[in-house]
């Protein structure tokens, strides 16, 4: 028996060595620089260093060579810097774009961190160039800081763009008006950013939709300008509507209680009328003035744009957040769950398109009539007052003179400068030109520099609500 269980013994030791040899070989069949159960990679270069190297190329040309870059930063600087330089027709259109890009903007500045974390973790012995994509996705600092940013940086330019042109103007209307659609954007894009979706009520839903419905007046009616009444003329005069007839006689009955209550309901009476005849008498058309040949052109850029503007708004929401205690909190799952976060990115780039078509055929066409009109208003301006058209200083902003954007930029400063004069009022001052001296009219001029104060002090007060119902939000 002892026998027998030294040969059992050894017939185990001799397969155990059998096996040990297997292993040896298949090891050696695995190439260098590889784990045994990973997939086998080839010694040489990590391809996690190509995009580096993508990268490097991308950030040195983006500065090189300086005197080419030169002119595309120095616009940059005049966009966000709004509120310390005057906003031009450029500056103004650069900074609508800027709000579209929010996508594209998010996807550099990720790329920026990536490109930071993997040359860290290549020279670092405590992480590896593998670790760099768990490390963005679980980082609270681009989530929570620099992606919002790229969303809030946008609306916030443009929106003190519009505040210096109502400054610059000292008017109200439109600047103010434009303000306030981004102002109401800005407060549903923030409380979509900071509340996961299951806490967004009725509430939000309603204000998005009448931001939207708010955003395609604006577009159609100021921005483009691309609908007008036109009279049907009294041949084709229309009476008031029956119906709207029979509504205003059950209102103006005499069985209604009260003076007082007839007082309230007759001013909406009043209204009601004006507004049916003006309809009855008026059609909706395109713009007399138009650059493209076929009406069909316009219908299908203002269908797509009513169609898609609820895009821009959604472009601003990230797709999920970091809670304090670094619970990921989805705002918008749908995003990347599907294909929806691509189609939001192109839908909105194709309607940003062409809305700068019919932008800049609109701005064209006020050039070509404003240049009919440079005489006539320059014969109307006195020497003193003809200083402040100087049209030097655009040379700082766009360069040469014979830069087209010299000539095209300076005929929309022109324009407004040139009908404050024809007004009495100074572009730089803001008072009648000449006005200084006279006993008469030092109160008036005092009364000016209270009012333009005065208007200065509610621009900042916009400014402030701008930032403070944000952070409420």
């Amino acid at each position: 028996s002892q026998q027998r269980a030294a040969d059992i013994a050894a017939a185990m030791a001799e397969g155990a060595a059998e096996d040990s040899n297997d292993r040896d070989e298949d090891d050696d069949r695995v190439p260098k620089g590889t784990k045994a159960g990973n997939v086998a990679q080839p010694d040489g270069l990590n391809p996690r260093v190509l995009p580096l190297i993508f990268l490097s190329v991308l950030f040195i040309r983006a500065a090189f060579p300086p005197g080419a870059r030169r002119r595309f930063w120095g616009t940059i600087k005049y966009t966000i810097c709004a509120p310390f330089y005057a906003v031009y027709f450029r500056d103004a259109f650069i900074g609508d774009i800027f709000t579209s890009l929010v996508r594209p903007i998010q996807d550099l500045v990720y790329c920026l961190f990536y490109y930071s974390v993997s040359v860290w973790a290549m020279f670092s012995s405590t992480s590896s160039l593998d670790e760099a994509g768990d490390m963005l996705k679980n980082s609270w600092v681009l989530h929570n800081f620099a992606l919002p940013a790229c969303a809030v940086l946008p609306l916030w330019w443009k929106f003190l763009q519009t505040l210096r042109q109502a400054k610059d103007s000292g008017q109200h209307w439109p600047h103010l008006g434009n303000a306030f659609k981004y102002l109401t954007a800005a407060l549903v894009i923030f409380y979509a950013m900071a509340h996961p979706e299951g806490r967004r009520g009725k509430v939000w839903i309603a204000s998005f939709l009448g931001a939207v419905v708010y955003q395609i007046w604006w577009d159609v009616w100021m921005d483009w300008e691309l609908l007008e009444f036109v009279p049907l003329g009294s041949s084709s005069l229309q009476p008031m509507p029956s119906e709207v007839t029979r509504l205003c006689n059950c209102l103006t009955i005499s069985s209604i209680p009260g003076s007082s209550c007839q007082n309230i309901v007759r001013p909406f009476i009043s209204v009601l009328r004006r507004v049916s005849t003006f309809v009855a008498s008026n059609k909706i058309s395109l713009r007399s003035k138009r650059l493209y040949a076929r009406d069909a052109f316009y219908w299908r850029v203002l269908a797509y744009n009513v169609c898609f503007r609820f895009i821009w708004m959604l472009s601003f929401i990230p797709a999920y957040h970091f809670s304090k205690s670094g619970t990921e909190v989805p705002t918008l799952s749908i995003d990347f769950r599907t294909y929806v976060g691509a189609f939001i990115s192109v839908a909105e780039l194709i309607r940003r398109c062409l809305w700068c078509v019919i932008k800049l055929e609109l701005e064209t066409i006020k050039v070509t009539d404003t240049e009919r009109e440079y005489e006539p208003l320059m014969s109307g301006v006195d020497g003193m007052a003809k200083k402040h058209l100087n049209l030097n200083t655009m040379d700082e902003k766009f360069g040469d003179k014979q830069h087209p954007m010299h000539f095209m930029v300076s005929a929309l400063q022109f324009e407004s400068q040139a009908l404050m004069l024809k007004g009495g009022i100074s572009p730089t001052s803001g008072m009648p030109p000449g006005g200084q001296g006279q006993t008469k009219q030092s109160r008036c001029t005092f009364s000016d520099n209270f009012l333009r104060r005065a208007f200065i002090f509610e621009l900042i007060v916009w400014a402030a609500a701008f930032v403070g119902l944000s952070v409420l939000s």
